[in-house]
């Protein structure tokens, strides 16, 4: 699956979606999300991050292809598509990012925590 860079690192979000639900957990620091038939870009979240900041990224796809991005500076670090569950290293410097989502007729649940180095 190939994907416009230059569409995923803009702050436009363009959005084709039948559901889409994202809420924080503040108590656990868990960002949780649903979304059915999804095609686009959209950013989820800004998160403050720490250099070589760690994330555990829960990821249920049940039809289509999703992947989730860091944007920061211009610059954009793909996340490994996970299938199930597992850590993802984001080399990134400390300051702000967006993490954003792409996908294309894709049905999926998440759930995204910042592990501590």
């Amino acid at each position: 699956m190939d994907f416009d860079w230059e569409k995923a690192r803009s702050l436009v979000n363009r959005v084709k979606a039948l559901v889409f639900f994202i809420s924080y957990d503040r108590k656990e620091k868990i960002l949780k999300g649903k979304i059915k038939r999804f095609t686009g870009y959209k950013t989820v979240a800004k998160l403050p991050v720490e250099e070589n900041q760690k994330f555990l990224i829960t990821m249920d796809v049940t039809e289509g292809f999703a992947q989730f991005i860091l944007v920061q500076n211009g610059l954009v670090f793909p996340l490994e598509n996970i299938s199930t569950a597992g850590h993802v290293f984001a080399p990134i410097s400390k300051g702000h990012a967006r993490l954003r989502l792409i996908g294309e007729k894709t049905s999926l649940s998440f759930a995204i925590k910042k592990v501590e180095a």
